[in-house]
């Protein structure tokens, strides 16, 4: 299992991550096999090394938006994974 590591600087890192990590929770849902986990600063992913790139990619893209609108929504995610 590999493992990749994620730095996000978001100002709100709650409305981010979702409460409870809601929003963590969708990205969990459509990968069963790999283990985000957050932490501070941080999103870390474990997984298929054949994965992390796409998932990371997407994380990224997921953060960009974020920064841009100040929001993101579950229609968000779904588009983006």
């Amino acid at each position: 299992m590999s493992e990749l590591i994620i730095p996000f600087n978001v100002h709100d890192p709650v409305s981010f991550l979702g409460v409870n990590e809601s929003n963590l929770d969708a990205i969990r849902s459509k990968f069963p096999a790999i283990k985000i986990r957050a932490r501070c600063n941080e999103i870390k992913v474990l997984g298929s090394e054949l994965q992390l790139p796409s998932i990371a990619y997407n994380i990224q893209r997921a953060i960009e938006l974020f920064s841009q609108k100040g929001v993101i929504t579950k229609d968000d995610l779904d588009s983006l994974f």
